[in-house]
């Protein structure tokens, strides 16, 4: 006979010092590192590396978590707050999520409970701890948002309405900080969430549940209401004109890298030539982010050049071809490469629960099956229609669907450890036993392979990132010349989440990437005593630094100055990195 314990809620700390526990052994073999660069663009603003001083305008997160961060820096710059920040939001997400699993304040030991902690357990391990070594502030946001769901889900709405509200706060507080890590990740969960929020007030309303209107419009204001937080905060941070034009600047910026392209200079040359584009900077722009120099490349321009872009992409393909060719492109997505192993994963959690509806004879699992999926297709339509889906943004919708469907297992159907009255019913018990125990063999083994995926792709990228600790040291030891960096030289570079070295100040700055144009970087410019950056470099002030060329060919470089000054020369003046040539720096000698 199964005992309730005492303190059960407990467990919550427990499980999550036991999976940040295990993480942290595991950093001693696996590196912990950041998976794209722009978290780490993001932390070096917020530790003062891009800037001199902490500074809390990240521009992708929000301002409460960032105001949070820099002063976390200031007070002690030495510490990787960032990468502790986010580890541990991943550790405390699924430690709260296994505990909610189990059966959170009410969890009693029993074979069932001891199946949903294996499960909890085993989807960590094959599905959370690659992106925990792999950070990134993306997968981060669906994470929290995951447990969000998982938290809302299990949620007791036969309890009073106060207890419900005071159980549903831990909700919201994960929906606050999903948003504040990425507002538009939280967004694209938002057609799973109201979804299965109708699943849940269709139930209370064939149950009768008394209060159920109350409870779940309560909920939903809450986390409301740390939205509503997070947006009035950034408007005011952000309000100034010079951060607004660079968010206009940078969001047409967007249209153009990540979705529909730059328009083809032969084709627009009348545009460009009436933006003062030269196609040397178009070039530049187009194929190395080279967006710093040529001053025709602003905001007005970014609107212009996008709305241009959109236009061709629309007449490209109707609607209807688009939304046939993203479905087309959903249904590959489930079972492809790229996503592996956590599509399929996904696929068998959905046919574990639906064999386990027919067997148990539960019909209420598959509403809940059939409001997961109608939310699933919403949100992967929206982000597949629009052409912008890389992996950490699939990843993110299928950790979120796991989520949902570990909860659908467990709190749905029946387990191996209920009760079923009468020896006919005993081969169900049997069957699902051996399923369930074939089943955790599976996530294990994908566990292990990832586990073994991971600790030789970080092994070899921080090996790897020895460039970008080479630069940082170059630039530093002669600091006499200001330098501008190639933005492909350092693109796949990165460094170790808990690194307390990676906080020093950079005597660089990158010709391109996001963060272009914005107060931020026109204010490391002007602490560097540069106001034009291409006049620094023809006037000797400043200094280029380049990929050696075999990785990033510098012809869009020396086309530039050569059409900006006739007779200029791009000169080799230093190397250095790895075999003495990893990096090269040029000067540029100004024709007469």
């Amino acid at each position: 006979m199964p005992v309730k314990l005492k303190n059960t809620r407990l467990y919550a700390v427990a499980f999550t010092v036991l999976i940040a526990a295990v993480c942290l052994i595991l950093s001693l073999k696996v590196p912990f590192i950041y998976t794209v660069n722009d978290d780490l663009f993001m932390k070096n603003i917020l530790s003062g590396a891009y800037l001199g001083a902490p500074d809390a305008h990240t521009v992708y997160m929000e301002y409460p978590l960032c105001a949070l961060l820099a002063f976390l820096y200031r007070l002690q710059p030495e510490i990787p707050w960032y990468g502790i920040c986010f580890f541990a939001f991943h550790a405390v997400s699924w430690g709260l999520m296994v505990y909610r699993l189990c059966g959170g304040s009410r969890i009693r030991w029993n074979i069932r409970t001891l199946a949903a902690f294996l499960l909890g357990m085993l989807l960590f391990a094959s599905c959370g701890f690659y992106h925990i070594a792999s950070m990134q502030f993306t997968v981060t946001a669906a994470v929290l948002g995951m447990a969000a769901l998982v938290w809302f889900l299990t949620g007791d709405l036969g309890q009073e309405t106060g207890a419900y509200l005071r159980d549903q706060a831990v909700t919201a507080i994960f929906v606050f900080l999903s948003f504040n890590v990425r507002r538009n990740v939280l967004l694209m969960l938002v057609p799973i969430a109201g979804m299965l929020w109708l699943r849940a007030a269709w139930q209370c309303y064939r149950e009768k549940v008394a209060g159920s209107v109350t409870k779940l419009l309560g909920m939903a204001a809450l986390s409301a209401a740390g939205v509503a937080v997070a947006l009035l905060s950034y408007r005011i941070a952000y309000g100034d004109a010079g951060w607004q034009d660079y968010i206009l600047y940078n969001d047409n910026a967007t249209v153009l890298y990540d979705y529909y392209e730059w328009p083809d200079y032969e084709e627009n040359k009348e545009l460009y030539e009436e933006l003062g584009i030269s196609k040397e900077a178009y070039v530049g722009a187009r194929d190395a982010y080279f967006l710093s120099m040529d001053s025709g490349i602003d905001s007005a321009a970014m609107v212009k050049l996008a709305e241009r872009s959109n236009a061709l992409h629309q007449e490209r393909s109707s609607f209807g071809e688009r939304c046939m060719t993203a479905l087309r492109e959903i249904g590959v997505r489930t079972v492809a490469d790229t996503d592996r192993p956590l599509n399929l994963i996904v696929v068998s959690l959905y046919v574990l629960a639906a064999v386990g509806a027919v067997l148990w004879k539960k019909p209420g699992a598959f509403l809940s099956l059939g409001a997961l999926w109608i939310g699933r297709m919403f949100s992967w339509m929206y982000v597949v229609y629009e052409g912008r889906y890389p992996m950490r943004i699939t990843q993110s919708l299928l950790l979120a669907e796991a989520g949902v469907l570990a909860v659908i297992l467990c709190r749905e159907l029946p387990g191996i450890g209920d009760a079923c009255k009468g020896s006919k019913k005993s081969w169900k018990k049997v069957l699902t036993a051996v399923v369930l125990a074939a089943y955790f063999l599976f996530l294990a083994a994908f566990g292990y392979v990832r586990l073994k995926h991971v600790f030789v792709e970080n092994t070899w990228r921080l090996a790897e990132s020895q460039d970008l600790r080479n630069l940082k040291d170059y630039c530093e030891e002669h600091d006499e010349y200001f330098y501008l960096v190639d933005t492909k030289s350092i693109t796949n570079d990165t460094e170790a989440i808990f690194d307390t070295t990676g906080n020093r100040f950079e005597h660089y700055i990158v010709f391109g990437g996001w963060l272009s144009d914005s107060p931020a970087f026109l204010k490391k410019l002007e602490l560097a005593g540069v106001s034009d950056t291409e006049r620094a470099i023809v006037d000797g002030r400043a200094r280029i630094i380049v990929e050696n060329e075999e990785r990033c060919p510098t012809g869009y470089l020396e086309d530039y100055f050569a059409s900006r000054y006739p007779g200029s020369v791009m000169r080799e003046v230093d190397c250095f990195g790895r075999n003495g040539d990893q990096f090269v720096v040029y000067d540029i000698q100004e024709g007469k």
